[in-house]
């Protein structure tokens, strides 16, 4: 399942900047570590683009080989058997009950699949199990007033740990009446983002949840590279969390309403990624690791520059 790995920017959109941007400016040093990498998301994307055109697709071209995992590692990406792709950091934050978890969830398919993350495996091919891409349920088997209360109380501690970029931000609750939830994502005191979850009764013990996203970051435009379309398009230069927005929240909202911890990992539909994303995915993850690695500081007043 290299589409997890790669991300749908790759296989969607023929781009990889939001996957090389996660690799520490793999474009402007590529070395040894990073070269299997940039050669692999080629040659998937080429393999996608000739199924686009008519041609006959490579299926090795996808294929989330050994070679593939180890190099990932190598460079600080983990692949879980269960299809998540983790950063060191996020793996580091993962429990002991979290990674039997994703032992289990590969058991009966390829049960030692998760020694890929750190020993060869002798198979050219890891099986690597998606787990179902964050979508909200039809119904929640909760009363409303009972999945009202789990919201409003719900902790999003670990979705914020996973989902910032570098610069700080803050969450915060409000109810509008006894059917909807807001959360503003803010940072240096401005908004950036609002998720609205809206409830209605599905009988007397079930509720229905939807979930609008407002953001209100601003964004610079730029052209698209000719090999991915050519056009306008925009971005967020500091943004406040990681594109696409929706499918790491759904999966806030169904940790909170199933009472279980929030997963870290990235799991997307490809419908999920709006024109932009993988850029702005890009200087997310460049962000992120500058901090992480030097300390450096952002604030969303920074002028656009790439440096």
């Amino acid at each position: 399942m290299l589409a997890t790995f790669l991300t749908a920017a790759i296989l969607h959109h023929g781009d990889i900047l939001g996957f090389l941007g996660q690799m520490g400016h793999a474009l402007d040093r590529p070395d040894a570590k990073t070269k299997p990498l940039i050669d692999k998301a080629l040659a998937c994307r080429d393999s996608e683009l000739k199924a686009l055109t008519g041609g006959k697709p490579s299926p090795e071209a996808c294929a989330m080989t050994e070679d593939v995992v180890v190099a990932a590692k190598n460079v600080g990406i983990n692949v879980l058997p269960d299809g998540r792709v983790l950063t060191n950091s996020q793996l580091a934050m993962l429990s002991d009950d979290e990674l039997d978890e994703a032992r289990t969830h590969a058991d009966g398919v390829n049960s030692g699949a998760f020694r890929s993350l750190n020993v060869p495996n002798p198979s050219s091919s890891v099986h690597v199990v998606p787990i179902q891409p964050r979508a909200l349920r039809a119904s929640y088997p909760l009363p409303l007033r009972e999945a009202m209360r789990r919201l409003v109380d719900g902790d999003l501690v670990r979705f914020l740990q996973s989902q910032h970029c570098g610069v700080l931000v803050h969450a915060h609750v409000s109810v509008d009446g006894d059917r909807s939830v807001s959360w503003r994502i803010t940072s240096e005191g401005e908004e950036r983002i609002r998720y609205t979850v809206t409830l209605s009764a599905d009988g007397v013990d079930a509720t229905r949840v939807a979930l609008d996203i407002s953001d209100r970051q601003p964004r610079f435009e730029y052209i698209e590279a000719q090999q991915n379309g050519g056009g306008r398009s925009s971005a967020v230069f500091r943004p406040a969390l990681n594109a696409p927005l929706r499918p790491a929240f759904v999966e806030a909202i169904n940790a909170i309403l199933e009472e279980r911890l929030f997963r870290y990992g990235r799991q997307w539909n490809q419908n999920d990624w709006l024109p932009g994303d993988s850029t702005t995915a890009g200087l997310c993850g460049n962000q992120r690791d500058r901090l992480m690695m030097s300390g450096e500081r952002f604030s969303i007043y920074d002028p656009v520059r790439f440096n």
